[in-house]
């Protein structure tokens, strides 16, 4: 299964962490910005 190998791997784990992170900085400043 493709994800399960995407979260062993560090480096694509680091790049879904900072995805997430910058995914909820946009919501919470377009819901701030209301």
């Amino acid at each position: 299964i493709p994800m399960i190998k995407m979260v062993n791997d560090p480096q694509q784990g680091l790049i879904m962490s900072y995805l997430a992170m910058f995914f909820l900085t946009v919501a919470l400043a377009v819901w701030m910005s209301w």
